[in-house]
């Protein structure tokens, strides 16, 4: 084999890894692969919370956010949206997963603490995931609505939930009320039996 065609036959490989290689990016880029994956460790050991971002690498443009957590007790729960990929929606999907996992571990604790059942916590992602959609100071595209912190566009997608998803928002709201109560009513028994056991002063 003389030296034109061991050259021809290498650049008939290189053309080749290059076609191989084409192939491979734009089969990529046909379906959306896992950009970022963030687990967030709450103050409960037997929960935790994590968002997946999906990004379509032609477009540049994260194509689904899917925020979940997962409990020892309740079944996963997740929604969907759409969100244009920058920094700062990133940083933003972090920090609100990162009070949600505290959030649902501090629910829990005065739950257990007053008797109530745990195993619907999960729940409460329906509602973070619409509350962020709702207070993110960026842009998050949701269905036809670009989502802003504008009343009329929380309003627009509380129109658009479903009744079960519904149900969650009012059932964990519920709850919440709940807890509030019970704490307020304990505060006020604590008082009360604190005032109780001061020593009265002695008379003359």
């Amino acid at each position: 084999m003389n030296k034109n065609e061991r050259l021809i036959i290498s650049i008939v490989i290189i053309l080749l890894v290059i076609c191989v290689g084409l192939i491979t990016i734009f089969s990529a880029s046909a379906s959306d692969v896992t950009a970022l994956s963030v687990r967030v460790d709450t103050l409960s050991t037997e929960m935790y919370a994590y968002v997946d971002l999906k990004v379509n690498p032609v477009e540049k443009r994260v194509t689904t956010v899917e925020l979940r957590v997962d409990t020892v007790e309740a079944d996963t729960d997740s929604l969907r949206m759409d969100v244009d990929l920058n920094a700062r929606n990133i940083q933003f999907l972090h920090n609100e997963m990162r009070d949600l996992g505290k959030r649902l571990a501090e629910t829990r604790r005065l739950a257990e603490v007053h008797g109530m059942k745990t195993n619907d916590l999960s729940e409460t992602v329906a509602k973070a995931a619409y509350g962020s959609a709702w207070a993110n100071s960026g842009k998050v595209v949701w269905g036809k609505y670009v989502i802003s912190g504008d009343q009329k566009y929380w309003d627009q997608i509380i129109a658009r939930l479903t009744p079960e998803q519904m149900q969650k928002i009012l059932k964990i709201e519920k709850m919440e009320k709940r807890l509030a109560v019970l704490e307020q009513k304990k505060a006020i028994t604590e008082k009360k039996t604190t005032v109780a056991k001061k020593p009265t002063p002695k008379q003359k």
